[in-house]
């Protein structure tokens, strides 16, 4: 990996051991020259091979972590990025300003994918024992599929409904907190984005017309 230009080798390897080899870091670092079995050395071979086809880390293993959220992710979503994270802190600051009553907070997150932005909030109202509803909207089944999976894995028994449209969700009811992280990169540019980006995660997630402002 070092030879073909990857930025943290190491950390990808340790990671991919741990997903797929089942030996966690902390067994790891302890000792180093730990042996694995036969069938778990093969899937990590196989692990190995399609990262170094640039096949990214977090599809790899199957998830990617969010607010300290594992959220899973597939091929038909894009992975959340850490710099994301601030679309929510500023979303619970804006909502600190609201007033509002006690009814539920209605909350749409649209362009979803894996529902990372929305469910995340969702989670930190809950920890805060604030009541909400939120509904998650997507164009994409496929990725609106992994968001049920991971409201259904992260919210359990909460009030979340799944949308399958465009941007809006067609329905008349008022929200009080609209979430959107839609795409933004020039249609000419996205070939020349890192090739875990530009290959292999969903182009509808990253093609933001020719200026990239179509949805701005």
């Amino acid at each position: 990996m070092t030879s073909r230009g990857f930025e943290a080798p190491g950390q990808e390897a340790r990671a991919l051991i741990e997903a797929v080899g089942g030996i966690s870091l902390a067994r790891q670092l302890a000792d180093p020259k730990q042996t694995m079995e036969p069938i778990r050395a093969s899937s990590l071979e196989e692990a190995l091979l399609s990262r170094l086809r640039r096949i990214p880390l977090s599809q790899i293993v199957g998830r990617a972590w969010f607010r300290g959220l594992p959220f899973k992710v597939n091929r038909w979503t894009l992975s959340p990025r850490p710099e994301t994270e601030h679309l929510v802190e500023a979303a619970i600051l804006e909502l600190a300003m609201l007033e509002i009553d006690d009814a539920p907070l209605r909350i749409l997150d649209t362009f979803t994918g894996t529902g990372a932005v929305g469910i995340s909030l969702a989670a930190y109202l809950k920890d805060k024992k604030r009541p909400f509803k939120l509904v998650l909207v997507d164009q994409s089944g496929e990725a609106l599929r992994i968001a049920a999976e991971n409201a259904a894995n992260l919210l359990p028994d909460q009030p979340v409904s799944l949308v399958e449209a465009d941007i809006w969700p067609g329905t008349a009811e008022p929200f009080d907190l609209i979430l959107a992280n839609p795409p933004y990169i020039p249609t000419g540019e996205i070939a020349d984005l890192m090739p875990e980006v530009a290959l292999h995660e969903p182009a509808g997630a990253l093609d933001g017309g020719p200026d990239g402002l179509d949805f701005y």
